[in-house]
């Protein structure tokens, strides 16, 4: 078994394959994250909403039909209560996408803010 390689530009010299390991290049493939899970009841009065399925350093956004209404970094992986800067809209559906360094994941399935109390 030998430890060295011809180099093919000249044939007159030998380069030890250990040094050529360095060249190999890795490609790692992550998936996006999964979408995450929206938990209710939301109310006019509710200061967030709680969200599963976080990952670590993702900003999770969100969405009254497709418009953000809040946003927040998670610390650890699993749950986070998101602050919402502004109250949802009657009847409209309530999502959450998450970004991190793995790339944005679809949005979650979407949670119907029902209105309980009188209606204008």
């Amino acid at each position: 078994m030998s430890y060295f390689s011809s180099d093919t530009n000249n044939t007159d010299s030998f380069v030890p394959i250990f040094s050529r390991i360095n060249e190999i290049k890795v490609n790692t493939f992550m998936p996006n994250p999964l979408p995450l899970t929206v938990y209710g009841p939301v109310t006019p009065l509710s200061p967030s909403i709680l969200v599963s399925g976080v990952l670590k350093d993702a900003v999770v956004t969100i969405l009254d039909n497709g418009n953000s209404i809040g946003h927040g970094t998670a610390k650890v992986n699993g749950q986070l209560n998101v602050p919402i800067s502004k109250p949802p809209t009657v009847g409209h559906n309530i999502t959450a996408i998450q970004k991190s360094g793995f790339g944005t994941g679809e949005p979650s399935q979407h949670l119907l803010w029902p209105f309980c109390g009188p209606q204008k």
